[in-house]
């Protein structure tokens, strides 16, 4: 057996993030010894239960909270002091957010933007230079469509995700000097996941600013979840492409798991006014 690649994934208490450990701690190659991280280690029982017969042995669970300096650090300084080294690094913790741009507070922009930007990349960051000194290593950090293309009621969350694509696009071409140290962007569509569900949308907006936002707000989310109908991801599917990617002998920079939102992609990038983009959005409202 070839050397075990260390690897780190965040928010891995559910969905992509947990799929993911548990598929590559299980890889029949044993070529991955996992650290499964995620902000409280009480959620971690539904890791400890796919993880099964792997837990001590290619699977270990600790506490990292991507938001909180103090444990990027101590998470990373505590594997670096077991395995002598961090391959592989996934960030896919994440936290959405969804309502009027002007209903945002500070305090939400801040949050969100700690644990969707700041997070992986001081995690990246902190990994860099061990990795250019070996020439070896490799990020993936699972962003979102919505990192590519706005969405309506989405512009804090699609800020964090196209930040995180500028950073890792740019990153890319920085490590061309360095063959074997890799930046890549996962892009899922939605994925039938719990942080859909756990995102933090204000539906009862109605209060808060004018009737008009209120009801296009309304709208669009019915709208959009109805053109989401049968389109849904499974977290394994994200989790597949991740794998994918890792084993690649020279990864992508970018790999769209969903395949119904390339027309999406393909107008925009075709279109450089952006003119297509709210034409289409436009024609959604009316229907």
């Amino acid at each position: 057996m070839s050397e075990q690649k260390i690897v780190l994934v965040t928010g891995c208490s559910t969905g992509i993030g947990l799929k993911t450990a548990v598929k590559l701690a299980k890889h029949e190659s044993k070529r991955f010894k996992v650290y499964a991280t995620m902000r409280s280690l009480e959620k971690k029982g539904a890791l400890e239960e796919e993880g099964g017969d792997s837990l001590g042995k290619t699977l270990f669970v600790e506490q990292l909270d991507v938001s909180k300096d103090d444990s990027i650090t101590n998470a990373v300084d505590k594997i670096v002091a077991k395995e002598g080294k961090i391959d592989i690094l996934v960030n896919n913790a994440g936290i959405g957010r969804y309502g009027p741009a002007e209903l945002e507070t500070d305090e939400a922009l801040q949050s969100v933007f700690a644990t969707n930007v700041f997070g992986p990349i001081k995690l990246t960051r902190k990994l860099l230079p061990s990795w250019k000194e070996k020439e070896s290593g490799h990020v993936l950090t699972v962003t979102s469509v919505a990192g590519l293309i706005g969405m309506a009621f989405a512009s804090t969350y699609a800020a964090t995700k196209f930040a995180v694509e500028g950073h890792h696009e740019a990153l890319a071409m920085e490590l061309i000097p360095f063959e074997n140290v890799n930046a890549t962007l996962i892009e899922p569509g939605p994925v039938a996941t719990p942080f859909a569900h756990n995102a933090d949308i204000n539906q009862d907006v109605a209060k808060d600013t004018d009737q008009k936002t209120a009801e296009t707000f309304q709208t669009m989310f019915k709208k959009t979840m109805e053109s989401f109908e049968g389109k849904w991801q499974q977290p394994e599917e994200i989790a597949d492409v991740i794998l994918e990617a890792i084993t690649a002998s020279k990864p992508h920079v970018r790999y769209s798991t969903n395949r119904f939102m390339e027309d999406f992609l393909k107008q925009k990038y075709v279109d450089l006014t952006g003119d297509s983009l709210l034409q289409t959005t436009t024609e959604r409202l009316k229907k």
